[in-house]
């Protein structure tokens, strides 16, 4: 797997204490198949500032949410 990250900084992190363990058991598990990117999400994970369940900043995106935003090419609302 090549490393297609640029130099640039990386925007911040926010998880909850179970998003981080149910990400670090990930890959944790994936290590011995895919260590480049076990390795890749652990760093972010290490990086995340973790909050408790149910108390992530109002305008954080968590596992599993909704979001909807304006493609701008296409003007038009996009949800995900």
């Amino acid at each position: 797997m090549t490393d297609d990250r640029n130099d640039g900084p990386r925007p911040p992190i926010c998880m909850t204490e179970s998003e981080s363990a149910r990400l670090t058991g990930l890959a944790l598990g994936a290590e011995a198949r895919h260590p480049a990117a076990a390795g890749m999400l652990l760093e972010e994970i290490a990086r995340a500032r973790i909050c408790a369940d149910g108390d992530l900043p109002p305008d954080t995106v968590a596992m599993l949410s909704t979001v909807e935003f304006a493609d701008a090419l296409r003007d038009r609302l996009k949800i995900l």
